[in-house]
């Protein structure tokens, strides 16, 4: 970013967990093998089919600020702040214990995802789909997957004239289970218009 608006400046924007190792003993923690481990994968926060995902565009990153970005060759001019994020998805969960001196896999937990629309100028907003739970041990089984559906709610009372969205915002509706079980979530209606308002609104 451009420190005092004209020196560019590099920076940790963000980071990400990619492996828990875990099982240790107190006083062996930092001269043993740990025998239990959680490893964690990531894809880009990029539209599926979209093409070139090293470039950055609002068609291909609709929910990272691509605006905020700035490479070490570009002046960053008016990114005057820090700014911290970043533009990858947790897609993938595997438990693994040790055998010998590889790790093999116990569990893992599959992630997908969606880009809803929220009908706003923040279009596409990364929601979760999916969590697909399989066993790893003597072969791959896979249950059936946990799903969820959305339903989009506004976030401020809209006064229609002030020129300013109503923020509409995904909320989770149901939960699916493996089982096929379906847990509904339901939200208090709105409480506000523009014409009753608390005092100070």
């Amino acid at each position: 970013y451009a420190v005092r608006g004209n020196t560019p400046t590099s920076y940790t924007r963000g980071g990400r967990l990619v492996r828990i190792d875990y099982g240790q003993r107190d006083a062996a923690a930092d001269n043993s093998t740990p025998p239990l481990r959680v490893t964690l994968g990531y894809d880009v926060r990029c539209l599926a089919g979209a093409t070139a995902c090293t470039t950055y565009s609002k068609t291909k990153w609709p929910d990272t600020p691509y605006d905020q970005i700035c490479s070490g060759t570009e002046t960053c001019t008016g990114l005057n702040a820090p700014t911290f994020f970043t533009r990858f998805m947790l897609t993938s969960i595997t438990t693994k214990v040790r055998a010998g001196t590889t790790y093999a896999g116990v569990d893992s937990w599959d992630l997908t995802y969606d880009f809803l629309d929220s009908g706003t100028a923040a279009d596409g907003v990364l929601v979760l789909k999916e969590i697909v739970h399989s066993g790893l041990v003597g072969g791959t089984k896979a249950l059936d997957p946990i799903s969820f559906t959305y339903a989009q709610l506004d976030n401020r009372v809209d006064r229609l004239t002030d020129g300013y969205s109503p923020l509409p915002r995904w909320r989770v509706r149901t939960i699916t289970s493996e089982t096929g079980q379906v847990t509904t979530v339901n939200y208090s209606p709105q409480e506000c218009t523009p014409s009753t308002l608390p005092t100070p609104d």
